[in-house]
């Protein structure tokens, strides 16, 4: 069997750093797995560069895509409490790249940010595995819906959004995913029931198989040490409660919860 991951990244945030560590997990069980990404920081060979694989129009259609990308959440501006958005709604032939590895199963990550346009996911020839790192996939826009579920049938009146109405930006990326997502061979994912859960109720995953994963980890490098010795080892009183904290943004997303532990 041969995998293709197609990722933003195989190592810039913890979604990227998710699915990288399971693309060496499948190598490990013998499976051929291979990642295609925007952005790459490894040295591993089997980590392939998009640009590489695109000509000089469809590089440059890539980087108009962007710039049209970051332009209409411009025009759209958000409330100052939202979180991350991704529209994808400006195409580049990435799809004709991906169906080039000829691989048995595709397996989404993260790929928001217009890596992979709505469009072109639906262009995909074989069948999907899509890795729900976020609520991303289910909604007309946003990375996290809060208290909001207007997923579960039609975005629009995004309480996100200054500019608020039925036929609003997240109305209009919900529908071009209805579209796409309806093509698809798909099984998605979730890395927590909460999110199979918001799966399940979505409009655009209620009729898809859905199943429980959390991330891989390697036992030979994270492993139970010694509590005492682990202390020492870097200095930590040996009585004390220690919480220990980490998440990309953690400090500045609201969503991450710092402010609980100041």
């Amino acid at each position: 069997m041969k995998v293709l991951f197609v990722s933003a990244s195989d190592r810039i945030g913890g979604a990227a750093i998710g699915g990288y560590r399971l693309h060496k997990a499948l190598q490990q069980a013998g499976i051929k797995s291979e990642m295609l990404v925007l952005r790459k920081v490894t040295a591993d060979p089997s980590v392939h560069r998009l640009a590489l694989y695109l000509n000089r129009p469809a590089r440059a259609r890539r980087r108009l895509g962007a710039m049209r990308h970051t332009r209409r959440l411009r025009d759209n501006p958000r409330r100052a409490e939202s979180g991350h958005w991704s529209l994808n709604q400006f195409g580049y032939p990435i799809a004709e790249v991906i169906n080039a590895f000829g691989a048995d199963i595709v397996h989404l990550n993260w790929i928001g940010d217009n890596y992979l346009p709505i469009g072109e996911v639906a262009k995909i020839g074989a069948p999907i595995v899509w890795t729900l790192q976020d609520m991303w996939a289910l909604t007309g826009g946003c990375h996290y819906a809060g208290d909001c579920r207007a997923f579960q049938k039609d975005c629009g009146n995004c309480p996100q959004l200054l500019a608020r109405s039925a036929g609003d930006l997240s109305a209009r990326v919900l529908r071009d995913k209805r579209r796409a997502w309806s093509q698809l061979s798909l099984t998605a994912v979730a890395l927590s029931h909460w999110l199979a859960d918001c799966a399940r109720e979505s409009a655009l995953f209620r009729d898809k198989r859905i199943e429980v994963i959390g991330n891989p980890v390697d036992p030979k490098r994270y492993k139970p040490l010694d509590r005492a010795e682990s202390r020492r080892a870097f200095n930590l009183p040996l009585e004390k409660k220690l919480i220990l904290f980490g998440a990309v943004g953690g400090t500045t997303d609201r969503r991450k919860g710092f402010r609980y532990l100041q």
